[in-house]
């Protein structure tokens, strides 16, 4: 099979190494763009959901990890590249839970320009991580909003860098060497933008019995899981037995990911499992004293799946769907659903899952 970076191609209006632009002028035009744009990249966190998910999730929609009515924060938008102002995001946007911030890189030119390196690329994913933020992850989106960011994927697909995004959900008879890909699929990834309404449905407003928090991807071959963050609700306040203001659930729907050098940006999954994980919060002097009054006997959702992680593995493996990738670079990732509804996705600085 043919490496996947040995098929990389150019957008119509740039010319390769060997095209009619020769290598000389190539370079000079490589060293004024490097010019006019700084030699320091920027890496976006980055995350993907897949549209079936929810309908699992709200199935187990109960408590902290469970009512579709859930709160909605702005954790998992990111901030576009440089440009965004401070007050592209909401008045109530935990910074901490801001899906991504800016980490510089150092990615020099090749003598071939890279398609997502030219100006339209990069101003067409400025817009988009910028769409992303002002609308709350696409949630808050109007018909027109969801237009305009459809429009940007789609461009964004014609200057993908990767053809062959899904090589690492390859079969072992399919696999190919690795050894010089740039690229992949693999790692966790951060929501910023859908356009899905099982996951833009996940908003359940202020009495909602957890609070949204950010969603995920965790691509690691041959598994992906979708993954939620459940969190307190704001109106639990000091309730007992609630847990800390940044103790947390979170939901994974774990699946069989296949596919297949003859498509290769398809993916195909199947419904293995589901995890629980938690994560107790911070220790607080009012913690403790909570805990010895109670005797630790009742502990908040968050604590008990901390001390009691769940995997369920059951014995037959369910179709749940497949997607489609449109643009894989570095930092960022679009895939589009079967159904047709989109999801943008970046790598975070900072796991949280």
């Amino acid at each position: 099979t043919t490496h996947p970076s040995h098929r990389l191609s150019a957008p119509p209006n740039i010319k390769m190494k060997n095209g009619s632009i020769g290598s000389r002028t190539l370079k000079i035009y490589s060293a004024l763009l490097l010019a006019t744009t700084g030699r320091r990249m920027y890496a976006f966190g980055f995350a993907s959901s897949h549209s079936s998910t929810a309908s699992v999730h709200g199935c187990l929609n109960r408590g902290y990890f469970g009512n579709a009515n859930n709160e909605v924060d702005a954790g998992g938008v990111s901030r576009s590249m440089s440009n965004v102002a401070e007050d592209a995001l909401p008045s109530d946007v935990d910074e901490h839970e801001t899906a991504a911030s800016f980490v510089p890189i150092e990615d020099p030119f090749d003598d071939a320009i890279k398609p997502h390196r030219t100006p339209e690329a990069i101003k067409a994913k400025s817009d988009l991580l910028a769409l992303a933020s002002s609308t709350k992850r696409g949630f808050s989106a109007s018909q027109n909003q969801r237009k305009e960011a459809k429009k940007l994927c789609e461009t964004l697909k014609m200057y993908n860098p990767t053809p062959e995004p899904v090589y690492p959900f390859y079969s072992g008879q399919d696999q190919v060497d690795t050894s010089d890909v740039t690229f992949s699929l693999s790692g966790k990834w951060t929501l910023v933008y859908t356009d899905a309404p099982d996951i833009t449905g996940l908003d359940g407003g202020p009495l909602a019995t957890a609070k949204l928090g950010r969603i995920g991807q965790e691509c690691a071959p041959p598994f992906i899981k979708n993954v939620i963050e459940w969190k307190k609700p704001t109106w639990a306040g000091n309730l007992p037995f609630s847990g800390t203001d940044d103790a947390r659930v979170l939901q994974k729907v774990c699946t069989e990911a296949i596919s297949s050098p003859k498509n290769p940006r398809i993916v195909d999954l199947k419904l293995v499992g589901l995890d629980l994980l938690g994560f107790g919060g911070s220790i607080t002097a009012e913690r403790v004293e909570g805990d010895a009054m109670s005797g630790s006997i009742i502990q908040s959702p968050g604590e008990f799946f901390e001390n009691n992680p769940v995997e369920l593995r059951g014995p037959l493996k369910a179709p749940f769907g497949r997607f489609e990738v449109l643009y894989l670079d570095e930092d960022m990732r679009i895939i589009k659903t079967y159904q047709g509804f989109l999801a943008v996705n970046v790598r975070d600085e900072e796991e949280w899952f």
